[in-house]
């Protein structure tokens, strides 16, 4: 069992297919079972987990739904390339396993904040070519509870719900629904990740100046738009505050 698996059996909230399905997820993703080959049969896999036929078949649809198997061929179960075929689904379980895998986590973890800053500064640019439209009222006000729970210590988990919100009002201005589903989607699963929002809100201060000069920048000048040399500023700002994520990240994971 991984460290993670482990400690949530220990806290009440695995069950045995919860379990034995991270197990083998856990192979997979660790390379003990390689893209192509193909699973010891459904009753070799009831033995090896000390689990009945119709559990392991349970444990098997979890895994071919999170990407890890392929449940096609009638001869059994066949693992997955996870790298070229793995979902969101896949990146969950992936990130669960950062303490056993942390380069593998590491590196998901800067893939997931480099898509995160493509679809932000792509509503950004949306954005400034029609900023007139820009209603900054509900996201002034996400911005400031922010603040207000930065300023009495709230937890990472707290100050990342409400960036995701502050980043959704913000989104919706663009009217590109399919880039805030995606967004949203890479939110939730940093959610559920206590090292991720350990790196990215331990200082919450970049955070807030990041929003607070977007807010500043139209509140003082909605109608001239934003300059292409600004949006490579932000760009790059926003970057480099993602490199210091992943080095926070990198230390936490790698610690035992």
């Amino acid at each position: 069992m991984t460290k993670s698996a482990k400690a949530a059996a220990e806290a009440g909230g695995h069950s045995i297919v919860d379990e034995v399905t991270e197990r083998i997820a856990f192979e997979i993703a660790s390379g003990a079972h390689v893209p192509g080959e193909r699973l010891p049969s459904v009753r070799a896999l009831a033995l090896r987990h000390r689990i009945n036929p119709s559990t392991v078949q349970i444990v098997m649809s979890r895994l071919r739904a999170a990407g890890f198997v392929d449940g096609a061929h009638r001869s059994g179960f066949v693992v997955r390339d996870i790298e070229l075929y793995g979902g969101i689904d896949t990146w969950r379980y992936l990130f669960r396993f950062a303490q056993e895998l942390p380069e593998r986590a590491t590196r998901l973890f800067e893939n997931f904040l480099a898509t995160r800053r493509v679809l932000v500064m792509e509503v950004v640019r949306t954005i400034a070519h029609a900023p007139s439209t820009v209603d900054l009222r509900a996201l002034r006000q996400a911005v400031e509870q922010m603040e207000a729970l930065a300023r009495r210590d709230a937890s990472p988990e707290e100050l990342a719900r409400a960036e995701l919100q502050a980043s959704r009002l913000f989104m919706r201005q663009a009217d590109q629904p399919v880039l805030l589903a995606l967004y949203n989607t890479i939110g939730e699963i940093l959610l559920t990740v206590p090292a991720v929002l350990r790196a990215m809100y331990s200082e919450p201060a970049f955070n807030i100046m990041m929003w607070r000069g977007l807010l500043a920048r139209w509140e003082t000048g909605v109608s001239m738009g934003v300059t292409t040399t600004e949006l490579a500023a932000a760009s790059a700002a926003l970057a480099q505050f993602h490199v210091k994520c992943v080095e926070r990240y990198r230390r936490i994971v790698h610690k035992k």
